[in-house]
């Protein structure tokens, strides 16, 4: 019945944005996406036909109605498979993970990837047309990848958003002018829109005069929020250097899960999330990277404010820094210490990343999107990296807690140091991909862990996790679920030297079709590779209990011991055991089996 896990990083560039806003905006961030078949262009993107279409409705302080969203929709596009540019391996988990936190937030989501300027073009044709013309319909765009900043003849600066197939304005400037997507296009789109409240996400880093800087406080919900507005927000300023690993998509997710909430009214307006970036970015970066954020220079679109809901059940702590975020630090204090000359050289030595005018180098400047960084030397630095996965919705066995369990498990995970990827609600497909990403670009030397919650099944031996999807017999099972000897083995081969699987699932196999000796109760016992601790909710044919408060029995024990500093995993774990066996009666004893070689410690 229960829960999964995470993995996260990203990648960035920088770039300006010319002639529309007030001030510069951030440094151009690059983010990288598959190639589905071919190119994916606007008709690539995957959405769920329920998503979007729930009202929300926001109120101010005295409870009367400010803001009512009929529905809401969010555009999320990543250029990774670039052929002129440096390529962007980690675009993919940027995506995975601003999808899932979109969907929480209700918003109805489409995924363009490795668009040309012509799909480019498209989908924001496509989008603008299809969810733009309802004044009540709530609209956000993101995108990850590359930027770039010409200065015009006539003087001052001009962005430009990187599709795919722009080439290199080192060797072709005329070319990149025609396949790259201006500033001043964007600003047309963004008037062309009749919604009220849009807001623009940049993971990517520019300067111009776009929109203009905000630096009040926050205000109030009031009547006024309900006004028109264009809102942007970019990773950093034009001539950062950006690091691998994209703290501003970290904290982009912290914040939506509510830590941005800064005057505890239980929403996050815009202007909060451009204040909570600038804050928490700045720091965590040791300000080398500073978020701009602000409203088109228009009075007729700067009145009001782009609102999220926050709901939870427990206040989050503020998130830390993780190992990850140190390792960006690091690496972006170090290529601002490389001396110019040396730079020059490093430059000219690599084919197609030329310093480029306005914002350093595409391989000095890019953010994490998804490539991961080498690990540190010392032990109590290794690289920690989670997928945390939590299945609720299912059609025909709906369980209660899974979401909440891997909601609970991803927060404290951040807090700890992992770099995480949070799923909820995920078919097969997209846990597959997640498991691929999970286990892609992993430096020597680091720490991996899944964690599950949801529907389970055993068949034929075979231990199986149930994405979201309905199971009427043995064949549904066996072509609808994912082993977990499949995840473990793509671990093995992803180089990872501690290799994490925490299970909080259980089912029976009700099917009696012949698939199995006899019917069999709980998971199958497996055998893991060395480096691998493998944990279950309950021991090998037994039934888990999903539990009657906001988490399972299991994982309220396992977040409780988790934090506790220098448990090694072999005590954390029975604490655990003991934990759920005098809760359940006895009914229920969690389970685990190791190969560990040496301790492994979650909290120092």
């Amino acid at each position: 019945m229960l829960h999964c896990l995470t993995v996260t990083p990203l990648l960035c560039v920088c770039l300006i944005f010319g002639g529309l806003l007030s001030h510069a905006v951030a440094e151009t961030r690059t983010v990288a996406a598959s190639r589905a078949k071919g190119r994916a262009g606007p008709d690539a993107a995957a959405a769920r036909p329920t998503r979007g279409l729930e009202v929300v409705s926001i109120r101010d302080r005295q409870g009367q109605p400010a803001i009512l969203y009929r529905a809401s929709y969010a555009l999320v596009i990543g250029v990774s498979g670039y052929t002129d540019w440096p390529r962007l391996p980690g675009v993919l988990q940027d995506l995975t993970a601003v999808t899932t936190v979109f969907e929480a937030q209700g918003f109805q989501v489409e995924q363009v990837r490795d668009p040309t300027l012509d799909d480019l073009r498209r989908a924001f044709d496509n989008f603008i047309n299809q969810y733009g013309q309802v004044e009540d319909h709530r609209l956000l765009i993101y995108f990850a990848g590359h930027g770039h900043t010409l200065k015009p003849k006539y003087g001052g600066e001009m962005g430009y958003i990187v599709p795919v197939d722009a080439p290199n304005p080192q060797r072709d400037e005329a070319g990149f002018r025609a396949r790259a997507l201006s500033m001043q296009e964007m600003e047309t789109y963004a008037r062309r829109i009749d919604s009220k409240h849009v807001l623009f996400l940049f993971d990517s880093c520019f300067s111009g005069a776009i929109f203009a800087l905000s630096r009040a406080v926050p205000d109030y919900i009031t009547y006024k929020t309900s006004r028109p507005v264009r809102q942007f927000i970019t990773s950093g300023q034009a001539d950062e250097t950006v690091s691998d690993v994209s703290i501003f998509r970290q904290q982009l997710v912290a914040a939506l899960q509510g830590e941005a909430d800064q005057d505890g009214d239980g929403y996050v307006t815009g202007a909060e999330l451009g204040e909570f970036l600038q804050q928490k970015v700045t720091n965590y970066s040791r300000n080398a990277q500073h978020p701009q954020y602000g409203k088109l220079r228009d009075p007729y679109l700067d009145k009001g404010d782009f609102v999220f809901t926050v709901a939870r059940a427990t206040p989050l702590e503020p998130s830390a820094p993780s190992v990850a975020d140190l390792q960006a630090q690091a690496e972006a204090q170090r290529q601002q210490g490389v001396p110019q000359k040396l730079q020059a050289e490093q430059d000219r030595r690599r084919p197609g990343q030329e310093k480029l005018q306005g914002g350093g180098s595409p391989q000095g400047t890019q953010v994490a999107v998804g490539v991961y960084p080498q690990p540190p030397t010392t032990p109590t630095q290794q690289y920690r990296r989670a997928l945390v996965i939590g299945n609720t919705t299912y059609p025909d066995r709906p369980l209660a807690n899974p979401a909440n369990d891997a909601t609970d498990m991803a927060a404290l995970l951040r807090r700890l140091g992992f770099d995480v990827t949070l799923l909820r609600d995920a078919d097969k497909a997209t846990m597959e991909r997640a498991v691929e990403d999970f286990t892609r670009g992993v430096p020597r030397g680091s720490a991996g862990l899944l964690f599950f919650a949801g529907n389970g099944f055993q068949v034929a031996g075979v231990d199986l996790l149930a994405p979201i999807s309905t199971y009427h017999s043995s064949n549904d099972v066996q072509d609808r679920t994912i082993a977990v000897s499949w995840i473990l083995e793509r671990m093995d081969k992803s180089g990872m030297d501690v290799k994490l699987l925490i299970i909080d699932t259980c089912r029976h196999n009700p099917f009696g079709d012949g698939r199995t000796q006899t019917p069999s109760q709980g998971l199958a016992i497996m055998h893991p590779s060395k480096g691998s601790f493998i944990a279950y909710s309950t021991s090998p044919g037994q039934l888990a209990s999903d539990g009657t408060g906001r988490n399972s029995p299991y994982t309220a024990h396992l977040l409780r011991e988790i934090s506790v500093p220098g448990h090694t995993i072999q005590l954390l774990f029975q604490k655990v055991r003991e934990g759920v066996y005098q809760e359940t009666n006895g009914q229920q004893i969690p389970w685990e089996s190791s190969s560990l070689i040496g301790d492994f410690i979650f909290a120092r």
